[in-house]
């Protein structure tokens, strides 16, 4: 059974969460609304019931209209409007029970009213009717109502694009936990194999078997490469935090590029691997003088493994239609793979005749820092990296 990710656990637990909250806030609007609006209504009816016995009416609040008809009315049904039928057939059904002043609410063929009963007293002292006192808050109640639909609707209407960000951000985490997972799972490989050989050479010396001078030349080499990827490592590691900000400056590029090339040139000399390069003076452009630096010496350094006799460096700037900075570092070397093509950035992605494989990855971060891009293309035989900014 698939375990789901804690990222998609906790997304889906703020989703609700947020969506719980919304459906208390509107419920909450609802029930104080319609309080506010029955507590009116009663009030304005103990008002008028209080003038009529000379008590004081509170008038603080403004208050909903007041209509009025007798329990003798319903002998002349035909002039009353239905509301006021239902009222009178209410209260004569249910007189014994409803004391005089005691404020009642119905509700009848769509109408929310409310009414009171007052006795009266005939003209000859004898028991006169009531007078019942009403009000209609319908269309305070429907509109109350309208408002809480409405409210409803658009938070489902807004929890459809909510879940489809939190979808995408699962989808996104998942990634990066993966990644990261990925990242350090390849990490320790590449550092348990330097590890590896500086043991077995530390065990050849201890037992006789390794000569002395070549094992600590192993040991050395193998030490500064452990070095170097911890040193990768744990730049990506900055990366990945958001604690390596690039530093733009007005740097001339090609300066940038002659400390690259220095970077190669005994290696490219020793393997009889030419370096031209062509660039207009001067080239001047706003990046990070190191991350250009670290970028362009990790494609050279990669180009020079794999060239057969020639690197081409090429370099422009154009003012229009915007500020534009293209680099081209071409190599002659066997053209990168269609397998190994979409990979070559990836983190610890080795292809044939890799070594770590973070060279690459750590030069596109640089790169994409500072806002640029870089392009692996296959052109005429060759491979061409191509660095825009």
């Amino acid at each position: 059974m698939k375990r789901t990710s804690l990222n998609r656990r906790t997304l889906h637990f703020m989703l609700m969460l947020a969506l719980l909250c919304g459906f208390t806030m509107i419920g909450l609007f609802h029930i104080v609304e319609m309080r506010y609006i029955y507590d009116r209504a009663a009030t304005a009816l103990i008002n008028i019931s209080a003038l009529t016995t000379g008590d004081d009416p509170d008038t603080s609040h403004p208050l909903p209209e007041i209509s009025h008809i007798h329990t003798d009315d319903y002998k002349d049904r035909d002039i009353l409007f239905p509301v006021e039928i239902a009222i009178l057939e209410d209260y004569l059904n249910n007189s014994q029970t409803i004391p005089f002043k005691n404020v009642r609410r119905i509700r009848t063929d769509g109408h929310d009213v409310f009414y009171l009963s007052i006795e009266t007293v005939g003209a000859n002292g004898l028991d006169g009717g009531a007078l019942l006192l009403y009000t209609d808050v319908t269309f305070s109640t429907d509109l109350v109502r309208t408002v809480t639909v409405i409210l409803l609707v658009s938070l489902l209407i807004f929890a459809l694009p909510l879940w489809l960000v939190a979808r995408r951000s699962i989808r996104l985490l998942d990634e990066k936990d993966q990644s990261i997972k990925n990242f350090f799972t390849n990490a320790a490989h590449e550092l348990k194999t330097p590890l590896m050989s500086i043991r077995g050479y530390a065990d050849g010396m201890e037992m006789g078997i390794a000569a002395q001078k070549e094992a600590c030349q192993i040991i050395e080499k193998e030490t500064d490469r452990m070095a170097g990827l911890i040193n990768t490592i744990l730049e990506f590691s900055k990366l990945d935090g958001g604690m390596v900000k690039p530093h733009i400056q007005l740097n001339d590029v090609r300066e940038i590029l002659y400390d690259a090339i220095r970077v190669i040139a005994p290696v490219a000399e020793q393997q009889g691997i030419e370096v031209s390069f062509e660039f207009p003076d001067p080239i001047l452009f706003h990046c990070d003088e190191d991350m250009m630096f670290s970028a362009l010496s990790n494609i050279l350094t990669n180009s020079v493994r794999y060239a057969e006799s020639c690197i081409s460096i090429t370099a422009e700037r154009q003012s229009a239609p915007r500020d534009r900075l293209t680099i081209c570092i071409r190599n002659d070397g066997q053209p990168i793979s269609n397998e190994d093509a979409p990979h070559i950035f990836e983190r610890f992605y080795k292809g044939v005749g890799g070594q770590t494989g973070i060279g690459m990855a750590l030069s596109q971060e640089y790169v994409r820092l500072q806002g640029g891009e870089i392009l692996l293309l296959n052109m005429d035989g060759a491979t061409v990296f191509e660095i825009t900014m």
